[in-house]
């Protein structure tokens, strides 16, 4: 039966022979990494189990496996960091470029009060005639004495068409209510376009957006348009944002 088998098959079954023998390297190579995987894990579940039986206080569970989990992506490099899902809510509402909101930037002052820095002109808040210093002092009949500015943020947000009541205290007058519709508000990241003299432009980058590229083309447009031919790109205090928006600006000044 042997004799019989022509030398093609036997290259066919060669092959396979290969290919199984490959697969299977292949995959005791995928179970030894992932036995690693599992038994550094392990050790990972065995001080939790630890801290929770054996610590003073009961642990918040939740705070250390974030804990873990920070620790675990600084390890990376120094701007490798892990986001809580609270603040990477947060992130997405900023390099969307937009939220459902007032139009106010606010902030805790310190007497407790959420204090309003200034509204965004042309929002709701503005139309209204809400002030810098003007304080919050409830919303929606909740007194907002010492609340974080993050949970006035999340009260004051929603979804665009909603309505939300505040409590205004301005000096010189009584406490008062408004009812605002919350609208779109977009965040707007380059500002301050102007041109410093005849050839100079200038112009500021507050945070790196997926609106940004759209913004600083129509920037550079205006101030071409104007005889620009040099120009001042500010980025102090930009805190960053999207890498692929990041690359997308440097692009448009370096070749």
């Amino acid at each position: 039966m042997f004799g019989k088998i022509k030398k093609k098959n036997w290259v066919f079954i060669a092959a396979a022979f290969f290919v199984i023998s490959v697969s299977l390297l292949k995959f005791d190579t995928i179970k030894a990494a992932s036995d690693d995987i599992y038994s550094q894990i392990k050790i990972l579940s065995q001080i939790l189990v630890y801290v929770r039986e054996s610590y003073v206080d009961e642990p918040d569970m939740k705070k250390l496996i974030y804990g873990a989990a920070d620790g675990m992506i600084r390890t990376l490099d120094p701007y490798s960091q892990f986001m809580e899902p609270k603040v990477a809510k947060e992130m997405k509402v900023h390099t969307e470029g937009h939220f459902g909101g007032l139009g106010i930037k606010i902030e805790s002052s310190k007497d407790g009060w959420i204090t309003v820095i200034t509204p965004i002109p042309g929002t709701p808040a503005w139309r209204l005639g809400i002030l810098p210093e003007d304080k919050i002092i409830k919303i929606e009949g909740e007194n907002a004495k010492d609340i974080s500015t993050d949970k006035a943020v999340e009260k004051l947000r929603g979804k665009p068409g909603t309505k939300v009541t505040i409590t205004i205290a301005r000096e010189k007058t009584d406490p008062f209510d408004l009812t605002i519709t919350r609208e779109d508000i977009p965040i707007i990241t380059v500002t301050g376009v102007k041109m410093l003299n005849e050839s100079i432009g200038y112009f500021r980058i507050t945070e790196m957006t997926a609106k940004t590229i759209g913004e600083l083309d129509k920037a550079l447009a205006e101030l071409k348009s104007k005889g620009m031919n040099s120009l001042i790109l500010d980025l102090r205090n930009d805190p960053g944002g999207l890498l692929n928006c990041a690359a997308d600006i440097c692009k448009r000044f370096v070749g």
